[in-house]
């Protein structure tokens, strides 16, 4: 029997392939949970989506030339080339996306590469799918999230305790917000006790219930 110590095992490579890693780990977790009855939050609703040439060039123009190519083989920097000359094209296919509602589907594939974080390398669970999708998709999400992001605040649908993932917000306030309750109860004289639950869920991601986030959407 030859033992091995946890030090010399983490230095040694990976012995499964990408794609092994890929099909064992992308799988959907199922569930018993049942979608509650869908009812609208507001009266409101959006009537458009707007974009112009110009936002689209803007786009183009602040696109990262570092950043890996995804599934179409097409880069950020080969749109940086083409800059002018490809707005009007995006523009047709991005106006015909909202008019027919048909998402393409080549931009729903995506390069998926599993990254390391730490332990034991032979192990599928120390590592995290990262995944690369096509970049003029990913133009096409900002230029929704515009008018989608202003319809959410102007009525009210996100809570006001969600820092993440907003302009102008960050975890940090959240962090300022809960040190300013604890200190607030330590200097209340009628509280007996300070209390606070962290949850911390392990491989939050791959217990995603697909459609309770899509009924949220």
């Amino acid at each position: 029997m030859v033992l091995i110590s946890s030090t010399a095992l983490i230095k040694q490579p990976c012995s499964m392939t990408s794609s092994q890693i890929n099909v064992k780990k992308c799988k959907t977790i199922q569930n018993n949970s049942i979608l509650p009855e869908f009812s609208f939050l507001t009266n409101e609703r959006i009537e458009n989506i707007s974009f112009s040439n110009i936002d689209i060039l803007l786009l183009i123009r602040g696109l990262d030339i570092n950043k890996a190519s995804d599934s179409d083989s097409i880069s950020c920097q080969m749109l940086k080339i083409c800059d002018e000359s490809v707005v009007l094209p995006l523009n047709i296919i991005f106006s015909n996306i909202i008019d027919k509602s048909v998402y393409p589907s080549s931009w729903k594939l995506a390069n998926v590469s599993p990254v390391f974080k730490k332990d034991n390398k032979q192990l599928l669970k120390n590592y995290r799918p990262i995944s690369l999708l096509p970049i003029c998709g990913k133009m096409f999400e900002k230029l929704l999230f515009k008018d989608l992001y202003y319809f959410f605040n102007s009525n009210t649908l996100i809570t006001p305790n969600q820092s993440g993932f907003r302009p102008g917000d960050s975890t940090t306030n959240q962090l300022l917000f809960l040190t300013n309750e604890i200190h607030e109860a330590f200097d209340n004289t009628s509280s007996l006790e300070v209390r606070a639950v962290f949850l911390d869920i392990a491989k939050a991601f791959d217990k995603v219930w697909h459609a309770g986030l899509l009924f949220k959407l």
